[in-house]
């Protein structure tokens, strides 16, 4: 059976302020570089503080990649943004769970990174909290993330032109 297109992702940390809006501007580039922008990004935190600018730290990383979060400003998350997604990414297990717990009937639509399909099985992949940390460790999230992104981004690409044949065939 066919996996529907999704049309709406959002990275959700805790603060939103150093993984998630990373997470957000390299899959926006991502799906930019293959000219598909009808995949909507955004990125929010369960404890984020509105209108928080990216941490000084991750600007830094960030440009390493060729990302600017200058202007990037965090936001909490909120029940609506939730439901307007199609896919919820968690960008560790502890977030998840509490995402599941505080909407169990949204889990269906929160699904953490994974690595590469090994046999039939995925592992959930968790990108720690580099929060405490300087830097490199945020560098070495990034790199991390990124290689999520570009996997992530793959598997968004491949499910659309199925649904474009699929909307060609019931035409006809």
């Amino acid at each position: 059976m066919p996996t529907r297109a999704i049309h709406s992702v959002v990275d959700i940390c805790r603060g939103n302020i150093i993984r998630s809006p990373m997470a957000e501007a390299l899959l926006r580039r991502c799906l930019d570089r293959q000219d598909r922008r009808a995949v909507a990004v955004s990125s929010a935190g369960l404890y984020a503080r509105k209108g928080q600018p990216a941490d000084p730290r991750a600007r830094i990383a960030a440009r390493h990649f060729g990302i600017d979060l200058e202007s990037h400003r965090a936001r909490p998350v909120s029940r609506a943004l939730l439901e307007s997604a199609e896919l919820i990414v968690p960008m560790d297990s502890l977030i998840e769970a509490e995402l599941r717990g505080r909407h169990p009937d949204l889990s269906d639509k929160i699904k953490l990174f994974h690595s590469e399909r090994e046999g039939r099985v995925r592992r959930p992949i968790d990108i720690p909290d580099p929060y405490d940390g300087d830097v490199a460790e945020i560098r070495q999230r990034y790199d991390l993330i990124e290689a999520c992104v570009r996997r992530q981004a793959e598997e968004l690409l491949a499910r659309r032109p199925l649904e474009r044949e699929m909307y060609i065939r019931r035409a006809h």
